[in-house]
Parts: C-alpha cells; sequence; structure tokens
C-alpha cells in the first residue's frame, strides 16, 4: 500500500516537474519570437554630424567660421572650478573639416588665480580678422580684454585691455554669443554694463560695442534695457536693415522671460523690449541665433534658433522662423538630455552648424553637431536652388574654401599648425591637449 502511494506520488512530482518545464520552455519562447517587444532606446545625440568637441569642465561656447572655412569653438575652461566665479581660462579649438575632427586647446588668456569669462568672437569677412573678447575679474565687476588673430587662429596678438585702448568703451562684462558683421559692413557685439541691479548681487544691463572702421576703433552703444537685470543675448540682421536682439530677462526676483528688441539704428538705440512669442520662457539661458537664407539671395527669408526645450534646461532644441523672428516653428532636437548654452553658424552650403553644452557623456561638455534644412524640418522644407541668385549660393558665399572637401577624419586634418615667421607682435600659444 505504502509502494502505491510512493509510486503515486512520485509520478504526480514527475508530470507536475514536466509541467513546469513546458511552462519555462512557452515562456523563453514568447520571450524570443512572438513576445512583446521592448521600445527602442531613445536616440541621445540625434543630429547626422554630432562629436564631442571637449568632454567636461568647458561651458560657454561661442562658435565663429572665418572665410577660409576654419571653425573656431571659444568657450570658459572650468576644469579647475565649475562655479560662476571660480578661476576660469578662455580655451579656443579650431576645425578644417567643418567640425568633423578638432585641433587641441589653445588658450587665449590662461592663469591659475585669474578669472577669465564670457568669450565673444567676432569675424571681419573681408580681412578675415578675428577678434574675441573676455572678461577678466570678478563677475560683473571686471574689466574687459581682448586678442586678434589674422591667420585663422593659428597665431593671436598679445591681450590687451579695451578699457586702454578704446576709451569710448564703458563695459564692464562680455556678453555669451558671437558678434555679427551687418551687410555694410558694421561689426556689432553683445556686451555688458556691470551695475547693481534688485535683489542680491549685481546685474547686467546689455549693450553693444561696434566697429565702422574694420575694428581700428570701437565704440559704445546705447543699453538695450533701462533697468540692470541679468541678461544675455543673441543677435542677427533683419532683411529690412534693422537688428534684431533677442535676449534672456531674469530680474532677480525669480521672474525670467525670453525678450526681444529692435535697432534701426545698426545697434546703437533699441526698441522698448517684447515678449518673444513661441519660444521658451523659464530656465533659459544663452541661445543660438542665425540667419539661414534672405530672399534678396535665396528662395525665402529664414533665421534659426537653438535652445533647450524643457522641462528645465533639457532637450537642445532648434526653432526656425519664416518672418524675421516674429513667430517661430519648433523643429528638432538634437540632444535628447541635459543641455545648456549654444551658438549658432551657418556653412557656405547652407547647413547649420550648432555647439552646444551637454552633461550627457560628461559633465559639462561641448559638442558640435552639423545638420540641413531638410533634416531639420523632416522634409517639410527644403532650399528651392532655382530662385537662388546666379553666383550665390549662401550667406557664406565669399568663403574661399568648402570644408567639406578637407580630409576624413583620422588624418590628421583639424590639427593646429605652429606660426610662421614675420607676423609682428603674435604669440603662439601653448598647445595643451585636455583630452577632449
Amino acid at each position: 500500500m505504502r509502494k502505491a502511494r510512493r509510486k503515486a506520488l512520485s509520478a504526480t512530482c514527475c508530470v507536475l516537474a514536466l509541467l513546469a518545464a513546458c511552462a519555462a520552455e512557452g515562456t523563453a519562447g514568447q520571450k524570443r519570437g512572438g513576445g512583446k517587444k521592448k521600445a527602442p532606446a531613445r536616440k541621445v545625440f540625434c543630429a547626422p554630424q554630432d562629436v564631442q568637441v571637449w568632454r567636461g569642465g568647458h561651458r560657454l561656447p561661442a562658435v565663429v567660421l572665418t572665410p577660409k572655412g576654419t571653425l573656431m569653438v571659444f568657450t570658459e575652461d572650468r576644469s579647475r572650478e565649475c562655479s560662476d566665479g571660480g578661476p576660469h581660462n578662455i580655451a579656443m579649438k579650431r576645425s578644417v573639416d567643418g567640425g568633423k575632427t578638432w585641433s587641441k586647446d589653445h588658450y587665449i588668456a590662461y592663469d591659475k588665480r585669474i578669472r577669465f569669462a564670457g568669450p565673444v568672437p567676432v569675424v571681419e569677412r573681408d580681412t578675415g580678422k578675428v577678434w574675441v573678447f573676455y572678461s577678466r575679474g570678478r563677475p560683473h565687476r571686471g574689466h574687459v580684454w581682448y586678442a586678434s588673430s589674422e591667420d585663422d587662429g593659428v597665431t593671436w596678438s598679445k591681450p590687451r585691455s579695451v578699457h586702454k585702448d578704446f576709451e569710448d568703451l564703458k563695459i564692464k562684462y562680455t556678453g555669451t554669443s558671437q558678434g555679427i558683421q551687418l551687410s555694410d559692413g558694421r561689426l556689432l557685439v553683445p556686451m555688458d554694463y556691470g551695475k547693481p541691479g534688485p535683489g542680491k548681487g549685481w546685474a547686467e544691463t546689455p549693450v553693444c560695442i561696434y566697429s565702422d572702421d574694420q575694428g581700428k576703433t570701437w565704440k559704445t552703444g546705447k543699453p538695450l534695457l533701462r533697468t540692470p537685470c541679468h541678461t544675455e543675448f543673441a543677435l542677427v540682421e533683419r532683411v529690412d536693415g534693422t537688428v534684431y536682439a533677442n535676449f534672456r530677462m531674469r530680474d532677480g526676483l525669480g521672474n525670467q522671460r525670453r525678450l526681444y528688441a529692435v535697432s534701426k539704428d545698426r545697434g546703437i538705440t533699441w526698441s522698448r523690449p517684447k515678449d518673444a512669442a513661441g519660444l521658451p520662457r523659464k530656465h533659459t539661458s544663452t541661445m543660438g541665433l542665425a540667419r539661414l537664407t534672405d530672399e534678396r539671395l535665396h528662395d525665402r527669408n529664414r533665421v534659426v534658433f537653438s535652445g533647450p526645450a524643457g522641462p528645465g534646461r533639457k532637450n537642445m532644441t532648434v526653432w526656425i522662423s519664416y518672418d524675421e523672428c516674429r513667430t517661430w516653428k519648433k523643429c528638432r532636437a538634437l540632444c535628447n538630455g541635459r543641455t545648456s548654452y549654444s551658438n549658432l553658424i551657418v556653412f557656405p552650403d547652407l547647413t547649420v552648424g550648432c555647439a552646444y553644452e551637454t552633461n550627457e557623456g560628461g559633465w559639462q561638455s561641448v559638442r558640435f553637431a552639423r545638420f540641413s534644412l531638410e533634416w531639420l524640418t523632416e522634409g517639410k522644407d527644403k532650399l528651392d536652388r532655382s530662385k537662388f541668385k546666379k553666383g550665390e549660393s549662401g550667406i557664406g558665399a565669399r568663403h574661399e574654401s568648402q570644408p567639406d572637401s578637407l580630409a576624413e577624419p583620422g588624418s590628421g586634418a583639424g590639427l593646429v599648425k605652429r606660426g610662421h615667421a614675420g607676423h609682428s607682435d603674435s604669440t603662439i600659444l601653448p598647445d595643451v591637449s585636455k583630452g577632449g
């Protein structure tokens, strides 16, 4: 009797074990084949070309493109101190292949104890000369210095104080964007007064400096705002000759907005600021602004704008305007993740370049993305080159070379060459690699 029970129990256990094995096999098969598929991981960096320029410790990128096709990106090197008030240096990298590869670090201003901040470059298109302005000393209470290059950033002049060279410049702090050159040749550079603001600490009062003689002399315009506030702004020239300024406004009391103002006298005086409808309002930072096409040369007017779409400082995104910055249409994200400041440039072939901050892949890293209008609008807008004026390919038509024709990554292209003899009052900057 006991033996029979044991046999029955053993048989039952075998059946149960067999059923469990079959169930497990079925589950495994479901996972391998017909089960519910996992959603693909979200892509972080989205542009067709997106490369890392610096990994960690760099902020406030500002980018310019020279007439010979050399890209330069300037940043605050914060590798020793990441806070706004710590000792920083002004670093620069060059690219001669359209942003695919980048040189080693060059330092415009370097000192272990002094705070250098806010690089603002500008290029004179006829001579190719590049200036970079930056602040030296305590935030909003220091002085503005500058250096210049006449050989596409290979060598640079010795840094000098603008206050000693140009007595008319009543400024205390640089901006956080690049300068522009107007159609009539005027150089226009975003700057700030340093004055006591509402709440605690100091604040900026946005203002432009300008030059009508290819940078030989500089003067100061009138403030964009009548009352001081924390602000950073970018510029673009409209087709009617007016200048559009888009800026961040923080009044020190917790209020944040994006505003714009317009100048009818080429950046000297400004209209009363208004809300920039259609663009992010809170937790904003300096955003990129650049003209893509001009109806007088191309098929229609287009201006592009870059910045975090949110929530907070996340998701670097590009907007486009077809009505000279009056309204904006949100397009595609370049980076799905943590991000902040950005800067835009337009290439001769009418592709767009964006230097931007991201904390994805390294805290306070800087990347460079390049993309076309068709990619940006997902095919909804394309350049109609049949309407272009003969001989004009884009805003950068004056450029002597196309960066895309240069060497591929890994060939050594893009590395900074050493200086040349006979360049007066110039210094070959130390070539220091940061592993970026």
